[in-house]
């Protein structure tokens, strides 16, 4: 299931930082001298917009007496901001300022964090983001983190939810609405303890610096990497190195063993998931692009519009099924490792894949790569219905067709195992043949382009 296409991120900012001494929205976000070293100016407030920014359609801060301190960060980070006319009144005005303005931009629903913290994590808020579909589903009104037995943040929140907080009296507070509404909340646990950090004094400051730089981002060039070998390692830690701001990773081959897009065809045909006679013409018709009768680009095509005429939730479901069942296992842990490491640097990651959608949409959130930042073969969906209108096949040349269509900036980085990925290879200041078959192996060579074959998957 897609994201909300109403979904409006929120960060309240507009607080005094009296026990500070100085605005925390300005504190340096990710530890500056460590193994992922921050953009120069990266802040809190900075980190959370990127942090929120491919989760939601916009993003507004709630400013206050601050407002000319924060608001050349904030435009500079691609964010809107919204002034709390009376910050004095505390935190749950600023909210309520805030959630005015997402229904005046047209939304029905909010991803709400404070700026006293770190951003949650892209895995995290890809997990969040999910449950909050299915909670309003169920009939929920919103979704919040949990982790070590305490709620944080951010919460999501539907229309419900917003209105019930501005119909409460300005002298209350968030967490007394979410006590009073608490059947229509769902608390999901997650493995990430920025959910429930905050930093109120110089002294936790210091502390989460302090903590993070020797957890997070060790000093010890050995130990850069999560990834299990020494090998691993300095591939992860050699990437790290150059800073990419943009970063494009094809999927099949690269970043696991093997075609997903491919096997999912072969697996749908044998679940009876299709009827009958589309599964003979899909057969017959495979059977001619191996013999060279179809290219590319059109079978790449037909193997996403034979879905037409179903609904799109019960492919996404088998799409998922599938991913997790038969493919999990070969993703590559370096490659997953590299990700993650990526947008805990604030690297805007794409993934590119002539794979179809529904597969590429299940395979990323192993990697905390949300909806928004997949360019997969994918068609037109009206009223829950797949259509056989496509909207793009990134194959070949349609990867940085299909990049430059949507991706502001050029690629600091791109990774890709095939003759399919060249073009894409092309486009970047780094390219990385990874798992190269033997064509894109002997083009890397002569380009001198980096070449790195994976340990085994996970």
């Amino acid at each position: 299931m897609s994201r909300a296409p109403s979904l409006s991120g929120l960060i309240l900012a507009a607080g005094e930082s009296t026990r500070m001494g100085t605005d925390k929205a300005l504190l340096a976000w990710p530890p500056a001298g460590s193994a992922i070293p921050p953009p120069p100016g990266q802040t809190f407030l900075s980190a959370g917009i990127r942090a929120l920014s491919p989760f939601t359609d916009v993003v507004t801060v709630v400013v206050g007496k601050n407002e000319v301190n924060l608001s050349s960060v904030i435009y500079a980070s691609g964010a809107g901001l919204v002034r709390n006319p009376a910050p004095e009144l505390g935190q749950f005005s600023s909210l309520q300022t805030g959630l005015r303005d997402v229904l005046s931009r047209g939304r029905d629903g909010a991803m709400i964090t404070l700026v006293d913290r770190p951003p949650a994590s892209a895995a995290t808020l890809q997990t969040l983001l999910t449950a909050f579909e299915s909670a309003l589903s169920a009939g929920k009104w919103a979704v919040v983190p949990e982790y070590g037995g305490k709620h944080g943040h951010p919460v999501l929140v539907g229309r419900e939810m917003i209105e019930a907080f501005l119909r409460a009296p300005a002298t209350s507070t968030a967490r007394d609405i979410e006590h009073q509404n608490q059947d229509h909340i769902q608390y999901i646990p997650v493995d990430d303890r920025f959910v429930v950090s905050n930093v109120d004094t110089p002294q936790e400051y210091t502390a989460l610096l302090s903590q993070v730089s020797s957890q997070l981002f060790p000093m010890d060039s050995t130990s850069v990497s999560r990834a299990s070998s020494p090998k691993a390692a300095d591939f992860v830690a050699s990437v790290l190195s150059l800073q990419p701001r943009i970063a494009a990773f094809d999927c099949d081959g690269t970043l696991w063993a093997g075609d997903a897009g491919e096997g999912f065809f072969d697996w749908e045909l044998k679940q009876g998931l299709l009827p009958d006679e589309i599964v003979a013409w899909a057969r017959s018709r495979y059977a001619d692009y191996k013999s060279g009768k179809v290219d590319e680009e059109t079978m790449c095509g037909e193997m996403v519009t034979m879905h037409r005429g179903l609904n799109e939730d019960v492919v996404q479901r088998a799409a998922g099924q599938y991913f997790d069942l038969q493919m999990a296992s070969q993703i590559f842990a370096e490659m997953r490792d590299l990700v993650q490491r990526l947008q805990e640097s604030g690297c805007d990651i794409w993934a590119v894949s002539s794979t179809n959608d529904w597969v590429i949409r299940a395979a990323m959130k192993h990697f905390g790569i949300p909806t928004a930042r997949i360019l997969a073969a994918k068609v037109q969906i009206e009223a829950g219905t797949i259509t056989d209108r496509l909207v793009r096949i990134p194959s070949g040349e349609g990867k940085p067709r299909a990049i430059r269509e949507v991706v502001l900036g050029s690629l600091d980085a791109a990774f890709g195992n095939s003759k399919w990925d060249v073009a894409m290879l092309e486009m970047a200041a780094h390219a990385y043949a990874v798992n190269p078959n033997p064509d894109l192996e002997g083009l890397a060579r002569k380009r001198a382009w980096r070449i790195y074959f994976p340990e085994s998957g996970m």
